[in-house]
């Protein structure tokens, strides 16, 4: 499942004040106190999750239904952070432009396996349960980074641009269990009723090396101390009122993060809704998903001081179509 994304920084004109505490800069000694600059960043992200699955599965008198399965997933993924300064407006003494550029890229395979169990107690009903082991990923990761800085003396333009040694790191990464618990009910031959909740806890995912024989303590400590278990729960129905179907679903997600900051929602929803028409032959179905949430994006990253910080509020709306045509041949 192939995928790509982006997030676009809004132009940024906040001043940039003297720092008392002697951080170096263009604005230093009380010069330039008050401009502004232009800021811009970009955020594109591509990739694809592919698994390779083996499964078995069997039927206990029609009441007891399960399936096992082992799964090979394959994983390559590449991110590309662009952060742009410039000095538009010419308020700054000798500084231009600046840009600092940051490219991730990361490849690897992994094993996991998974079981489930469903449960019909009555024709109507049915419960379910299953979990999936965490899976052992191998990964192999190239990141590196590059500046570039223009500034003018006397009329003299100034600068250059510099990279970063690439760093190549295999490492092997761990993920949580996963749990799910599930029922439903059919509503007659009218509709039915549906209800999900998913479990992961976050905070025990693993980095290792050497084939997960060393543990990277360090790492797991900052992992542990920064996520935490999230819980994904939805329900929702359908009306079959012949020849037309009518479904809803809301869905309810909380944030794998310890402590949400810098007006970070702690849990959002979602909510989703479709319409088929089934006119036997022919049908058509469509189908859309609403979601909004509020988060925050730091463009780079300090030490010595609190970083920027772009508040990002985000809503999407996904459709689906599907129009279809049984039986062409006798």
């Amino acid at each position: 499942d192939p995928t790509i994304g982006s997030t676009i920084l809004d132009n940024d004109t906040r001043p940039i004040l003297f720092d008392e505490q002697g951080y170096f800069s263009d604005f230093d000694d009380g010069v330039n106190v008050g401009s502004q600059i232009d800021r811009n960043g970009r955020v594109e992200r591509s990739g694809s999750m592919n698994e390779f699955a083996l499964a078995m599965g069997g039927n206990f008198k029609n009441k007891v239904l399960w399936g096992l399965g082992i799964g090979i997933p394959f994983v390559n993924f590449e991110e590309t952070k662009i952060y742009n300064e410039a000095d538009a407006r010419d308020e700054v003494t000798s500084f231009e432009n600046a840009s600092f550029n940051e490219t991730l890229i990361m490849e690897g395979s992994g094993a996991n396996f998974k079981f489930g169990v469903i449960v019909l107690p009555t024709p109507q009903a049915r419960i379910s349960v299953s979990l999936q082991s965490p899976t052992f990923w191998s990964m192999d990761e190239n990141f590196f980074t590059d500046l570039t800085y223009n500034y003018s003396v006397d009329g003299e333009a100034l600068g250059g641009n510099a990279q970063s040694p690439v760093f190549n790191g295999p490492f092997n990464l761990r993920t949580p269990w996963r749990y799910n618990l599930g029922a439903g009910y059919l509503l007659g031959k009218t509709g039915f009723l549906t209800a999900d909740v998913n479990y992961v806890n976050y905070g025990a995912s693993e980095f290792s090396f050497d084939d997960f024989a060393t543990l990277d303590e360090g790492t797991n400590s900052d992992v542990e101390a920064t996520l935490k278990g999230s819980i994904d729960a939805r329900i929702g129905g359908e009306i079959n009122i012949d020849p037309i179907q009518v479904r809803a679903g809301v869905g309810y997600r909380t944030l794998a993060t310890v402590d949400a900051r810098f007006g970070e929602d702690e849990s959002f929803l979602s909510y989703s809704a479709g319409l088929g028409y089934n006119a036997g032959k022919f049908f058509v179905d469509v189908a859309a998903r609403y979601e909004a949430n509020s988060s925050f994006y730091a463009p780079y990253r300090t030490f010595g001081f609190d970083p920027n910080v772009v508040d990002v509020d985000r809503s999407r709306i996904t459709a689906v179509l599907t129009v279809g045509y049984r039986g062409f041949g006798r």
